[in-house]
């Protein structure tokens, strides 16, 4: 699922402060409270770099090492793991 992010501005607040939305294919906005913890994640991130203004080469490569960091750590997690036993009952 693709969706779209939009921060909004909360009068009176601090700038950091942020309505979070998301939009999803169906034009439906939703409340970031609702939304699946990827999403929580991700706009955080991007509200992160923003915020702090860094130009989107120096974020992109940045955001693939981190990338690479999870998906090794996925992989040491999958290695570790016992294999299942398809003769079990």
């Amino acid at each position: 699922m693709v969706c779209s992010l939009r921060f909004t501005r909360v009068s009176g607040q601090a700038l950091s402060r942020y309505d979070k939305s998301f939009t999803c294919p169906q034009d439906k906005t939703m409340s970031l409270a609702t939304a699946p913890d990827h999403i929580k994640l991700a706009v955080d991130l991007i509200e992160i770099l923003e915020t702090n203004s860094v130009c989107n080469r120096t974020a992109e490569q940045a955001l693939l090492i981190v990338l690479d960091d999870v998906r090794a750590k996925i992989a040491a997690e999958a290695a570790a793991e016992p294999p299942e036993d398809s003769d079990q009952s």
